[in-house]
């Protein structure tokens, strides 16, 4: 069965990066980590296999996403690996230039990538020589992130016209979309946006006694991290706790319509205080 193999591929690749982690970690471990057990706490990203050109560039971001996610958890390498890889996407990458475990991290991800792609996928896995997966991942993200002008324009409108944040869900996931969209205009445009640019952006998404606050307590030194951390402890604040302990202890909970917490005095929430 085709999904058969492919699990086995994907099981096989796992136990031969765990080998590779545990052998280039620093302390000595009593016993390590075989990479069946790690599959069983790791899920590997579903297969890519988009249904035509339009799904391909519509799904890859997250998907790519996913995949260095994953991979970062099993060797934090992979990370700062495949996000310099994003942001050459026209230097090609021989194998032999790279370090041996940096092309043992390649080959596995050829490996990785052999058991998740789609057709086309593989025709250009075949394609290439030494089971170079990153410079397959080169390729893949060449093809189906096109820096265009185009492109870059119409991230930048995205930013600048955020929808507004749904207070009925956490603030801070929101975030981090907003943020996933920036460092992808920034990757494709080779340019830093101003803090002034996120801070606007930003604080026109937020609504209500939110807004107030951020509103008040800006300042012409503030910056987009200090912007950040209020919303963090915002969104914090408004975590309902009643009905999670009253179901602990099994007693009942009156309904509550306001946020769990006082907020108390935030005038000192950009300084760090609070």
């Amino acid at each position: 069965m085709p999904g058969t193999l492919n699990e086995q591929r994907l099981m096989t690749v796992l136990e031969n990066l765990t080998t590779l982690v545990s052998s280039s970690s620093s302390g000595a471990r009593e016993q390590s980590i075989r990479g069946r057990d790690l599959a069983k706490v790791l899920k590997a990203p579903e297969p890519f296999r988009p249904k035509d050109r339009d799904a391909e560039l519509s799904s890859w971001t997250n998907w790519s996403w996913e995949l260095e996610q994953y991979l970062s958890c099993l060797d934090r390498s992979f990370g700062a690996e495949l996000q310099t890889i994003r942001r050459r996407p026209n230097n090609p990458i021989v194998l032999a230039s790279l370090t041996a475990e940096e092309a043992d991290r390649s080959r596995l991800l050829y490996g990785v990538l052999a058991g998740l792609l789609h057709d086309k996928g593989k025709r250009m896995l075949k394609s290439l020589k030494d089971n170079n997966g990153y410079e397959a991942y080169r390729l893949l993200s060449q093809d189906l992130t096109p820096c265009s002008r185009n492109r870059v324009l119409a991230l930048l409108q995205a930013i600048h016209s955020w929808p507004q944040f749904d207070n009925r869900s956490g603030l801070m996931v929101q975030v981090a979309k907003f943020e996933s969209a920036v460092s992808e205009y920034e990757n494709l445009s080779g340019e830093v946006m101003s803090e002034d640019n996120k801070l606007a952006a930003v604080l026109r998404c937020l609504s209500g006694q939110l807004r107030t606050q951020a509103t008040v307590l800006i300042t012409e030194s503030s910056t987009y991290q200090e912007l950040r951390n209020l919303i963090e402890r915002w969104d914090t604040s408004q975590t309902r706790w009643s009905s999670s302990i009253a179901s602990t202890f099994g007693i009942s909970s009156a309904p509550s319509n306001g946020p769990v917490f006082d907020l108390g005095d935030t005038t000192d929430w950009f300084a760090g205080g609070h």
